[in-house]
């Protein structure tokens, strides 16, 4: 497959199922100038909370709107590419795949072996450079935020559903000075206002 941004174009060859694609296959996220440059509606960063290193444990899926950091979080069943994989695919099927791809753009992930099967749910899938986290920054960040009240010491099956919500809706409600100290969530809903109405603007942060 081959995906074309503007002048620049990569040439992406989908694994069959269950296969997992080297560095080198993946699609490197500098080459899109609209997604890196986060002028764009509907492109997000997704990456992996571990807490207790401990194979029997649940993970956290985190997704991060690029543009305005509004974030999603999700318990699945372990780090694994599977365990990835299937809630995406859960996500597709409960929105509608329509629904889902007019969403989520685009997704972008760091070089971890259970994001190496991302383009078997999502065929726009881009791969930061490796140890560049910068170009997940918006992430990374909110990864940050999440960890004070998920500790790496503590077993992610040891939280409820509830404070996992709480967590996320703590993340989404923090007033963003890059944002004008407006939350991540009032501007997500007016640029997803704006892309359902066909405008072609976007907030001014």
């Amino acid at each position: 497959m081959t995906l074309v941004n503007d002048n620049t174009q990569i040439v992406i060859n989908h694994p069959q199922k269950g296969t997992h694609l080297t560095i080198q296959e993946r699609g490197q996220i500098q080459a899109y100038k609209e997604i890196d440059s986060r002028s764009e509606i509907g492109h997000f960063e997704i990456d992996t909370v571990v807490g207790k290193k401990d194979s029997m444990d649940n993970v956290l899926i985190v997704l991060t709107y690029r543009l305005s950091r509004y974030t999603m979080i999700f318990r699945i069943k372990d780090k694994s590419s599977e365990s990835v994989n299937k809630k995406l695919e859960e996500l597709k099927f409960s929105m509608g795949e329509k629904t889902f791809y007019q969403t989520f753009k685009s997704l972008t992930s760091d070089n971890g072996l259970e994001f190496s099967r991302l383009q078997e749910v999502h065929s726009n899938t881009y791969y930061a450079t490796p140890y560049t986290p910068s170009e997940r920054g918006s992430n990374e960040n909110v990864i940050h935020m999440i960890r004070r009240f998920i500790h790496k010491s503590t077993a992610i099956l040891s939280y409820t559903d509830d404070y996992i919500q709480f967590v996320e809706d703590a993340v989404n409600d923090y007033p963003r000075k890059l944002l004008g100290g407006y939350y991540t969530e009032s501007v997500y809903l007016y640029n997803e206002v704006l892309s359902l109405t066909s405008l072609n603007q976007e907030v001014p942060f």
